[in-house]
């Protein structure tokens, strides 16, 4: 069974996942157009690397994820464990949350990546649309 951590130690992890997500999102502010994309793809197939049922969605809780796939980490904990009834359950919850804590930095720089793009998508449609007409339209000519 895994090791139980402190509340200190929870409160710890979680204030150095925020600082890593500033981090992130500042170094992903300074990257290219083309750098994000390669990045994003890199990121795609880190996740894509293992089941869907043993990677949390985009913005997916860690309660939502173990609602979502308890059945799966339950059968691992059977398996790898050999964990019954209420046992299982939190051993379960132990791996789906060691998997989700894994996981977590990719998806916030996957997410962050996706923020940035729409951003920029968002102001290269505003900047299409200035002169009124459809995004990439020319400005109409004043004929004489």
């Amino acid at each position: 069974a895994a090791a139980l951590r402190t509340k200190e130690e929870e409160e710890e992890e979680l204030m150095q996942s925020e600082q890593n997500q500033i981090k992130m999102a500042e170094e992903a502010k300074k990257m290219t157009k083309d750098s994000r994309l390669a990045r994003g793809l890199e990121l795609r197939k880190e996740l894509s690397a293992y089941d869907e049922d043993q990677t949390p969605k985009l913005g997916e809780t860690i309660k939502e994820f173990f609602d979502r796939t308890s059945k799966v980490w339950a059968d691992m904990a059977h398996e790898w464990l050999q964990s019954y009834g209420k046992q299982m359950r939190r051993d379960g919850y132990s791996l789906c949350k060691q998997r989700y804590n894994e996981v977590l930095p990719l998806l916030q720089e996957f997410d962050e990546l996706l923020k940035i793009e729409q951003e920029e998508m968002e102001k290269e449609k505003q900047a299409g649309t200035r002169h009124g007409g459809e995004p990439g339209a020319a400005r109409p000519r004043d004929h004489k």
